[in-house]
């Protein structure tokens, strides 16, 4: 039997070359890199709302096809408004809905309520704020409070100017307005001032029938035509300054103008055989022209102090009037009734 010994010598370790693999490529040292943003007040007052609310932001209006905060609110699901009316012939106004919110501005009223809110430009408006039920800051009935906020003052310079062209179908309509504000160290301003000017028409038609046992006995019918124009102006302005840790001053005076003339004519037909409805005659007509203006302006100052992670308190002086009460001027006339 036979037996064989291999011997295998290796190599030392001071004998071995280290072998580096070129696929790995050396370390690098990257510079640091600051990523910096702005705070969103949307998110912000949804963060330190004292109660449940709907923030509706400036980027969310801007998507929206809306001119005025009417049609921005009626687009908005869970919102009750009824449909805007001057209350027809001889005053006849629809009631108010129930379920309508309140609508403030920076927290208070306008003069004129929830009617001069909703014809607001949007382009005034920063965010809407909804608040679903009655709150110790904003008290309110079963429809809750709108709260919009006014646009703030820009951090550097900056305007804007739109115009636009509207057809009905009978007559031209338009909107005109800009924006322009700056801010130089703790103070800043913004000047808003829009124009508006639209057609307005409607008609109706009334039938009214009476019965006496079973059988009809009168039946009459009475149209209303309407037509005029309705124009409007708004001009706004805002003043802030940094008090210092935290506390901020804010001054923003309102002016709002409308002038309204409206034509309207009615006229009255009865049948002469209310039974079978033939025999349709005259039965009177009138005609009624009205005319209103009014003037009204709002003057706020609100004092707050942020409080990092916990909100803001704040306190707010109102001073609100008329210095054009509205003026109504209406005219009634009966021309003679051909058949």
């Amino acid at each position: 039997m036979l037996f064989s010994i291999a011997l295998v010598v290796l190599p030392s370790l001071s004998d071995a070359q280290t072998t580096v693999d070129p696929s790995i490529e050396p370390s690098t040292t990257l510079e640091t890199i600051h990523v910096s943003a702005q705070p969103d007040p949307a998110l912000d007052e949804r963060r330190n709302a004292s109660s449940a609310k709907i923030i509706v932001s400036r980027e969310d209006l801007e998507k929206m096809d809306a001119a005025t905060i009417g049609d921005i609110l009626r687009q908005l699901p869970g919102v009750s408004l009824a449909a805007e009316s001057e209350g027809g012939r001889r005053g006849r106004a629809r009631a108010a809905d129930r379920l309508e919110p309140r609508i403030v501005v920076d927290g208070g009223p306008l003069p004129g309520g929830n009617r001069n809110a909703l014809r607001l430009p949007v382009e005034l408006i920063e965010r809407i704020e909804i608040i679903r039920s009655s709150t110790p800051e904003f008290p309110s009935g079963p429809g809750g409070t709108i709260n919009l906020i006014l646009r703030d003052t820009p951090p550097k310079k900056a305007g804007n100017f739109r115009a636009g062209l509207s057809y009905d179908g009978d007559a031209l309509g338009g909107r005109v307005g800009g924006s322009y504000g700056d801010r130089e160290g703790e103070s800043g301003m913004i000047v808003m001032g829009f124009a508006d000017t639209h057609p307005s028409a409607g008609s109706r038609t009334v039938s009214r029938e009476s019965f006496a046992a079973g059988a009809r006995t009168g039946w009459n019918v009475e149209t209303d035509a309407d037509a005029g124009r309705d124009n409007s102006a708004q001009l706004m302005a805002r003043y802030t300054r940094e008090l210092g840790a935290g506390s901020r001053l804010i001054v923003s005076p309102m002016l709002f103008g409308r002038d309204i003339d409206r034509r309207s004519d009615t006229r009255r037909y009865a049948y002469a055989d209310p039974v079978f409805g033939t025999g349709l005659t005259a039965d009177g007509r009138e005609r009624e022209t009205e005319s209103k203006q009014n003037l009204n302006g709002r003057l706020s100052l609100d004092w707050k102090q942020r409080h990092p992670g916990q909100g803001e308190t704040g306190a707010q002086l109102m001073l609100q009037g008329d210095p054009k009460p509205a003026r109504a001027t209406r005219a009634i006339s009966t021309p003679p009734t051909r058949c």
